[in-house]
């Protein structure tokens, strides 16, 4: 049986594995719908960003119960009304 918590410290190098472990540290960690996390993992994993370790520091803030300033502002940028 696969542990998602035991899997959000590392990459699994599948991309759709790896945003799942973002979206749920997300949801779980900053209380913002999976739909927002979600795009939050778009916007950050978007060109021009160094994705994958970006994308990896933010899981583990998240782990270590702190969010970071970039993920709070692509929350609230995927939740604010276009």
């Amino acid at each position: 049986m696969l542990v998602i918590g035991a899997l959000a410290g590392c990459s699994t190098g599948v991309q759709q594995a790896d945003r799942a472990i973002f979206v749920n540290a997300c949801a779980g960690g900053t209380g913002a719908t999976q739909a927002d996390c979600a795009c939050a993992y778009d916007d950050l994993a978007g060109p021009g960003n160094s994705s994958d370790q970006l994308i990896q520091d933010t899981i583990d803030d998240l782990q270590r119960g702190q969010v970071p300033q970039r993920l709070t502002r692509a929350i609230a940028r995927c939740s604010t009304p276009r």
